[in-house]
Order: structure tokens, then C-alpha cells, then sequence
């Protein structure tokens, strides 16, 4: 007989890696260490996150959730594929549900969260979709991953639109912290807690400031392939036929839009992660392909935002 109980990282990680690579591997391989990686920081202060379905001690299935405020966050759920369409899945979605209802939640959203797997519901997993809309999630918004080919060359030098506005882009420092925190709580303060994360794993500088003076304009968030700090930018680097790097997070001043500041934060980014080896630079999770396709990203994945409310 199947049960749900609850996800153990230490004894049930190993079973749940397996359940995902082979569901999922063929198109979305992770490795090992991201996999567990993203779950312990799902399950950060809130052990009571994911379950697992089992029968005669085999794990069939296994479910990860995020919570935020009144919002929770559904980063997995993956069943073996010779369990599919037998009620696993939703058995294990029901149980999510009461526990982050128990928890305050009102909403629950496929992906999203800081600790995210998949930006939302990935376009080319027409089954996932089929089951979520038979389980009350209503779509949203068409979001999309881009890729960046790192070992083409620049067509433009960034510091030549960098030079005609009298602007510099530097790594932030320990010192320089608190001013950027300032400018992205005034600016983007939705990105606020991305910085505390890369600074709280010692990595601030992989936060690049645009200033001109001492005055800061812009900001991006950076991720090198030897990053510390597990951002989604890295998740699928087993997807990559290269080494993979990112970035996001990516906002100049409202004031200073419109001088090609935006593009030439973005191509020194780049030229950051070609010098710490990326070969390829991933960003997640956004709406503006047309704006990032001018520094030479393509498509990688798109997604549908979906959520239900509780």
C-alpha cells in the first residue's frame, strides 16, 4: 500500500535524486549536488516542506515546496514513471497543500520562490501541464530562460558606451555594501535579498556596480561557475555542453535609462564570467528576450507562470 510521509533529506535525498533523473534527466538533468542543495534550502527552518510516496520501502514519488510570507512555492513534484497516472502525484500535491494551508498559505505557485528549480511550469512538459490545470492552477504570464554563448567574441567594446557617459563598472566591496543595499532598496527593492544572500556567502563581489563618481547607477548579480552561492542562474549546468555561469538582477537607475548603460553592464558581466571560465551565462526568469537578444542570448526554455490560490 502507498504512503505519503514526511521527506527526510539525510535518510530519503539519494531516492529522490533517483526518482528525478529518471523521470526527468532525459530533459532536465541535474546533478546530485544541486538537487539536494536546492531541497536543504527549501527546507531552511521548515523541515515540514516536502514528502515523499512510498510503497514496500520504494520511493514512487517525491514533492518539495517553498514558503514565502502567504505564499508557498511548488519547486517539485516528480513521480516514477511507472507509477504515472495512478493518483501518485496527486496524493502528494493534496498533501503539499494542507501543509502550507496549516502553514498561513494563500496561494501556491508552480516554481518561482528563492530556491527555485524551474523558473515556472516549463512549456515542453505537456503532461505537467494537463495535471496542473486539472488541479485548479490557472495560468498568468509567458516567461522565458536565455542562454548566452560566451565563447563568441564581443561585436562592441562595453567601455566604449561606459566611457561616453563618464561611468565605471566595479565588484562590490564589504565597504561599498551598504550603499548598494541602499540603491536597490530605493531602486528594485524586490532584489534586495539576492544581494544579502551573495553576501552573506562572502561573495559580494560577484555583484557588479555601474557608478559614475561615487554615485551608483546600476547593479548586477553575477554567478560564476565556482559560485557559493546556489542561485538558479547554475541549476542546470548538466544541461550545458560547457561550463555555465549567470546572471540577473539587472537594473540601472530609472534616471540613467536609455544610454546603453543597461547593455554595457550586461556585456561586462559577461566578460566576468568568460574570465572565471563560464562558457556559457544563463538568466532566468524574465519577459525582455528582445532586450537581452542584443548582447546575444538566445531562447533556452519557456514557461508558464501558474498558481492556485488555497
Amino acid at each position: 500500500m502507498m504512503q505519503i510521509r514526511p521527506f527526510d533529506l539525510v535518510r530519503d535525498g539519494e531516492a529522490a535524486f533517483a526518482l528525478w533523473t529518471e523521470a526527468l534527466g532525459d530533459t532536465y538533468p541535474l546533478d546530485q549536488e544541486t538537487f539536494l542543495a536546492h531541497a536543504l534550502a527549501c527546507l531552511m527552518g521548515r523541515p515540514t516542506g516536502a514528502f515523499l510516496a512510498v510503497e514496500s520501502e520504494q520511493a514512487i514519488g517525491f514533492a518539495l515546496t517553498e514558503r514565502s510570507g502567504e505564499s508557498g512555492y511548488l519547486q517539485a513534484l516528480v513521480v516514477s514513471p511507472t507509477r504515472q497516472r495512478q493518483g501518485v502525484g496527486a496524493k502528494l500535491l493534496n498533501q503539499c497543500e494542507g501543509q502550507l494551508r496549516s502553514e498561513g498559505c494563500e496561494k501556491l505557485c508552480l516554481g518561482r520562490g528563492s530556491s527555485r528549480l524551474w523558473t515556472a511550469l516549463p512549456d515542453d512538459l505537456p503532461q505537467a501541464r494537463a495535471f496542473f490545470d486539472a488541479h485548479g492552477f490557472l495560468p498568468q504570464s509567458e516567461v522565458v530562460d536565455l542562454v548566452i554563448d560566451l565563447r563568441e567574441p564581443l561585436a562592441v567594446s562595453y567601455r566604449d558606451r561606459l566611457t561616453a557617459a563618464g561611468a565605471e563598472v566595479v565588484p562590490c566591496t564589504r565597504e561599498m555594501l551598504p550603499d548598494v543595499l541602499a540603491f536597490e532598496e530605493r531602486e528594485f527593492s524586490g532584489w534586495v535579498s539576492g544581494i544579502l544572500r551573495l553576501a552573506a556567502k562572502g561573495e559580494e563581489e560577484s555583484v557588479l556596480v555601474v557608478r559614475v563618481g561615487e554615485e551608483i547607477i546600476g547593479t548586477i548579480q553575477t554567478f560564476s561557475p565556482d559560485s557559493r552561492t546556489a542561485g538558479p542562474n547554475l541549476v542546470w549546468r548538466a544541461a550545458f555542453d560547457g561550463v555555465l555561469g549567470g546572471y540577473g538582477a539587472v537594473g540601472i537607475a530609472e534616471s540613467w535609462r536609455g544610454k546603453g548603460l543597461g547593455i554595457a553592464m550586461c556585456e561586462a558581466a559577461g566578460d566576468s564570467l568568460r574570465k572565471a571560465g563560464a562558457e556559457f551565462c544563463h538568466i532566468d526568469w524574465t519577459t525582455i528576450a528582445d532586450f537581452y537578444a542584443r548582447v546575444g542570448s538566445r531562447v533556452w526554455r519557456r514557461f508558464t507562470m501558474m498558481s492556485k490560490e488555497l
